[in-house]
């Protein structure tokens, strides 16, 4: 499970835009000139935070020798909030600071609310939780005290974004949607939306509903292009990219990295160009590729290091480099970067990554045979994966530890951890069905909603041209009124205006029935795709999941108790059981012999299993020619 990647709020834009003309007053030439830049500040912040801290210290200049404290105020946000999307902390700490202090002589409780948020993602990023804790209730105090609703569901994504970084996405969720609705409620706030959007996404990610967590985080990719902001832009594509790589779609992930290449290219922003290559030499070890994804690895890591950036993408090329290694069976080079890496978390401390080098360590060391450095790798972070882990990463724990707990001749603990893996193996598969059966779901009520919104248009259509027949029949009866009364020439007239109506009528009835078959092709189209889908999981459901895993356990259980022939025996019939199963999906039908075969493969395993507690016999009738009766 990969770490929610929840970009900070972008609480320093909330501040709204500077308006000096007051009602029944002209600006003067340097008010207008003092909002041009604040605004300026405001919009290039995103994409070059350099500029954005420019235009913020003018204008910061000009209010204090026009004595304008609200303006000073502002400047101080704008400014503290450039060092804060370049992470100088000191410095857009002092900014906002100041900020707070000259709100508070002037009695502007909104601004008073929103600069104790800033300066709670400041504490954020120092990992200063209590900090962060107070100075976001203090700000939703103000918020409630002058009734500000929209500040209100700042304060409620503030604190959304803080619990999900402690990992607890629950209250986190709820908290974001809680504040979208405030802000929806008062202002379509494109900046929020695109914070919160993604905020979701991390949360989506955590829930494994990568699909609602890809839509969130391209529909805020959307608004960041809306707005201007290259850099947040950047992030949403690649953590759209580490969403197809949970997919197993490397292609689309690679895609995707591109395009933040290309974002945080033209803007030069270096932090996020080493984070691209990190992901990238991620993917290309997944696909097989570990000289590649060590080049890249190599890169993201040099970044990182000449730009003195501490991040969980440094450790993560560390890891990511030390695996390929492993992968070339390279282990001993590989060792110096997993140690580097541990190091370095000292200073990083993310939890996430921790299990992730403890993980890669134990794996090494077993490669390595040194089965003892490899539990004490484990220990250190048993309580950790049971705490923050994933699910994979407690299967990973588990595997890890049977390998040591054999190569120390441990065998009973091997098998107690083995037991633990089948289980949680088990729990996983269910969850992956259950998320299967959810997008099936979801398939099908899209499937529906379309062809009910088809069947709408066509009914609309029919109901269109029903009223249009009503109404030529109407038409053609007082035709004939006419005819009647005007005689001969009238009778002439009314022929003729009888077979232009007859045709018009033709048509139109020709059109309905031509809707009407549109709309059974349409329903029997419908029943298609549905069969196809039962089809298709009729298949998939041919090789019970349950029987594999018990078949797979009892092989363990004969090799750890030594009977290596019957193991060897109970193999061979698994593996040709397995395989006449497969062959014989692909067909129309089967001979009785190959099913008996199938039978008698089966029924000789679960004896192996269950010994004397079990016997069978299988009968055929004499004369059936077994070889030549085919059933489905």
């Amino acid at each position: 499970m990969q770490v929610v990647t929840i970009g900070f709020i972008l609480i320093g834009l909330f501040l709204p835009k500077r308006v000096l003309a007051l009602e029944g007053k002209e600006q003067t030439p340097t008010q207008i000139r003092l909002t041009k830049l604040l605004d300026r500040s405001r919009i290039t912040v995103l994409s070059n935070p350099d500029s954005g801290r420019v235009y913020g210290e003018m204008a910061l200049k000009i209010a204090q020798k026009d004595h304008d404290r609200s303006s000073i105020g502002i400047a101080h946000s704008r400014i503290g909030y450039s060092y804060l999307r370049q992470a100088v902390l000191d410095s857009a700490e002092a900014h906002f600071n100041q900020s707070f202090a000259v709100f508070e002589s002037i009695g502007d409780s909104a601004h008073m609310g929103t600069v104790l948020l800033q300066l709670g993602s400041v504490s954020m990023r120092r990992r200063d939780s209590a900090q962060v804790v107070a100075q976001y209730d203090r700000a939703m105090l103000i918020a409630m005290a002058i009734g500000d609703t929209t500040l209100q569901g700042n304060c409620l994504i503030a604190s959304g974004t803080f619990l999900a970084r402690k990992g607890n996405f629950k209250e986190a969720k709820a908290k974001f949607l809680v504040g979208e609705r405030l802000i929806e409620a008062n202002a379509v706030n494109a900046k929020m939306r695109m914070a919160v959007l993604a905020n979701l996404a991390g949360v989506y990610i955590q829930e494994g509903k990568f699909d609602s967590a890809a839509t969130m985080n391209l529909k805020s990719a959307k608004l960041c292009k809306k707005i201007g902001d290259n850099q947040t832009l950047g992030q949403q594509y690649v953590n759209v990219a580490r969403i197809f790589i949970k997919a197993g779609d490397y292609d689309k992930a690679i895609e995707y990295c591109e395009e933040a290449e290309m974002v945080w290219s033209e803007m030069a922003f270096t932090s996020g160009l080493a984070q691209v290559k990190v992901v990238l030499a991620r993917i290309y070890r997944l696909k097989g590729e570990p000289d590649q994804a060590i080049l890249l690895a190599k890169e993201g890591v040099k970044m990182h290091r000449d730009g003195k950036i501490l991040s969980q993408f440094f450790l993560e090329g560390l890891v990511q480099w030390g695996k390929s290694l492993c992968d070339l069976k390279r282990h001993d080079e590989a060792l110096p970067f997993y140690k580097e890496a541990e190091q370095l978390n000292l200073e990083i401390r993310d939890r996430f990554q921790g299990v992730q080098i403890a993980l890669g360590l134990a794996d090494l060391y077993n490669r390595m045979e040194n089965y003892s450095a490899s539990q004490q790798a484990l220990a250190g972070v048993v309580g950790l994966v049971e705490q923050v882990g994933s699910n994979l990463q407690r299967l990973e724990l588990y595997e890890n530890e049977i390998v040591a707990l054999k190569g120390l001749g441990k065998f009973k603990e091997a098998l107690q951890y083995a037991q633990k893996a089948k289980d949680l193996r088990e729990s996983i598969y269910k969850e992956e069905q259950l998320s299967v059966v959810e997008s099936l779901q979801l398939e099908f009520d899209v499937a529906e909603k379309d062809r009910a919104a088809k069947a709408s248009k066509l009914e609309a259509k029919s109901a269109q041209l029903e009223t249009e027949l009503v109404a030529q029949s109407f038409r053609t009866t007082m035709i004939i009124a006419c005819i009647l009364l005007l005689g001969m020439i009238a009778g002439i007239l009314w022929y003729r205006t009888k077979m232009k109506t007859r045709q018009r009528t033709l048509e139109l009835e020709n059109k309905i029935t031509e809707e009407s078959l549109r709309r059974k092709e349409l329903e029997e189209e419908n029943l298609r795709i549905r069969y196809a889908q039962l089809e298709r999981q009729a298949l998939q459901a041919q090789m019970n999941p349950h029987f594999l895993f018990n078949s797979l356990a009892s092989l363990q259980s004969h090799i750890l108790s030594g009977d290596l022939a019957l193991a060897e025996d109970f193999l061979a019939r698994f593996s040709r059981l397995v395989r006449n199963i497969l062959n014989a999906s692909r067909k129309a039908g089967v001979s009785i012999s190959e099913v008996v075969g199938m039978l008698e493969d089966y029924m000789e395993m679960e004896k192996l299993r269950f010994g004397d507690q079990m016997d069978y016999e299988i009968r055929l009738q004499q004369d059936l020619e077994a070889d030549l009766v085919h059933i489905p």
